[in-house]
Order: structure tokens, then C-alpha cells, then sequence
């Protein structure tokens, strides 16, 4: 608004949260470029995945109708639809990009109807393709490694599952020990080891017990042990996950 300061929500009391009076009213956040409907608003099911690729654009997926948005950065427009329900067996969840700037999805969905989406923008129409998960165990978070091959977490199932799209076969590991796999990242740390983070998180249960992310090699794809965030402020369990560009999780 031009008095050479940022208004926008600001944690006031310091205690780790922003809440309450401590956010904006709707329009009046100036960290908020937009806010868009490519669907109207309708509330719940709303768009799940989202996620922005090479070029700056947003691509949002909605779980109810299973279409898929491509959208202008600086407006929020529309400026291409893709149909994936005719080939998508469960509701789109989660979203990732590989190299070749292919979606993937986690499909989440009842009675067994989970598994791996890609949607390949470059070719007209977008080519859609999916994959039932080994077991048809379920699904949440997605993350495509520096190889390209696809990690899926199996939510409530406790796995977590490696997609190779070349060979198009899979690796699951058991994670049993632990609470439910939520949300997936995968890095190269500074050592060259490729390696994927999986957030660990009973939406049930306490975060007493539900506080873990799980930290897997992603050649061998074996279990290297967990980080234990009950020391973070709050003690919260961790669901969605993220690696920045110095290696810090989030």
C-alpha cells in the first residue's frame, strides 16, 4: 500500500505460530500476490496436490474431479486443463516432477484404488499413464529422485515404495516400526549420497509417539534411521516434507 512497510502476518508473541489476530484479514496480506479458483470456490474436495514446475508455472490437481490445472504465475489464470479421470484409478494427492518435466502423482482412493499417476505435458493431448502400488497398499507423499525413479509413501499402510520408470518396477520397504509414512523428499546431500526423507506421522494418535522422519538411501534403498523432531517447538509430527537448496529439511 505504498507506507514502505510489508504488512503482512507477522508471529507477534514469539511463540512459534502465527494465529488468530495475528493473521490478516483475506486481501489485505500484502505477501499474498493471489488468490485463485480454477474451480470455483466450492470448499472440500478441493485441489490436494500442487506443485510448480521449471518455467514458474503452478500446476494444481483436484481431487474431486481428477483434472489437472496449469496455471499463469502472475494471475493465477487457467491456461491449460488436463482430464485425468479416465485413466486415473484413485484421486490425485500428492505431485512431483522428474527431469523430463513429467507429473507424477500418488493416487489415494477407497477400495483399493491407489497407485502412481505421470501425466507427460509435452506431447498433445498429455499422455496419462498409472500404476497399481505393489499390494495395492496406500499412498500419500510423492518425491522423484536425481534419478528419476518415483517414491511413494504408503500412508496408513506404513511402506514406502520405489517406482523405476524405465524398468516400470517397484521396491518397497516395510516400515512398520514406525507411524504412518507421510511426506516424501529426496536430495543429493553434499557427499554425493542420494538420499529420501519420509515424514512419520499417526493423524490418530498422539504426537507424543508420532514425531520421526525416517532417512533412506535411495541407491540401496535401505533404512539409515530416524530424526526425532519431538524438540521442535510444539513437538509436532511431521506430514508434508521438503529439502531446500542448502540441504536443510523441512
Amino acid at each position: 500500500n505504498g507506507n514502505g512497510i510489508i504488512e503482512t502476518a507477522v508471529d507477534l508473541n514469539g511463540d512459534g505460530r502465527v494465529i488468530g489476530s495475528e493473521i490478516l484479514p483475506k486481501g489485505s496480506d500484502e505477501c499474498v500476490a493471489f488468490i485463485t479458483y480454477p474451480e470455483g470456490n466450492t470448499g472440500f474436495p478441493g485441489t490436494r496436490a500442487v506443485g510448480v514446475d521449471i518455467e514458474n508455472h503452478a500446476w494444481a490437481a483436484y481431487w474431486g474431479s481428477k483434472k489437472l490445472y496449469r496455471l499463469d504465475p502472475d494471475t493465477g489464470a487457467v491456461i491449460r486443463t488436463i482430464p485425468m479421470a479416465s485413466v486415473f484409478s484413485g484421486h490425485p494427492y500428492g505431485i512431483s516432477f522428474d527431469s523430463l518435466g513429467r507429473l507424477w502423482f500418488s493416487g489415494r482412493g477407497s477400495g483399493y484404488n491407489n497407485g502412481l499417476a505421470m501425466v507427460d505435458p509435452n506431447v498433445e493431448p498429455a499422455a496419462v499413464s498409472y500404476w497399481s502400488t505393489p499390494g495395492k497398499h496406500n499412498t500419500y507423499g510423492v518425491a522423484v529422485d536425481v534419478y528419476d525413479r518415483v517414491w511413494l509413501a504408503g500412508g496408513e499402510n506404513r511402506k514406502v515404495s520405489r517406482f523405476d520408470p524405465v524398468t516400470q518396477t517397484w521396491l518397497t520397504l516395510d516400515m512398520g516400526g514406525y507411524p504412518y509414512a507421510r511426506g516424501v523428499a529426496a536430495t543429493v546431500n553434499d557427499d554425493g549420497n542420494a538420499r529420501v526423507y519420509v515424514g512419520h506421522h499417526t493423524w490418530s494418535g498422539s504426537c507424543n509417539s508420532s514425531h520421526y522422519v525416517s532417512v533412506i538411501d535411495a541407491d540401496s534403498a535401505s533404512h539409515l534411521g530416524v530424526i526425532d523432531t519431538a524438540s521442535g517447538i510444539n513437538a509436532r509430527g511431521p506430514v508434508g516434507v521438503a529439502v531446500d537448496s542448502e540441504g536443510f529439511v523441512w
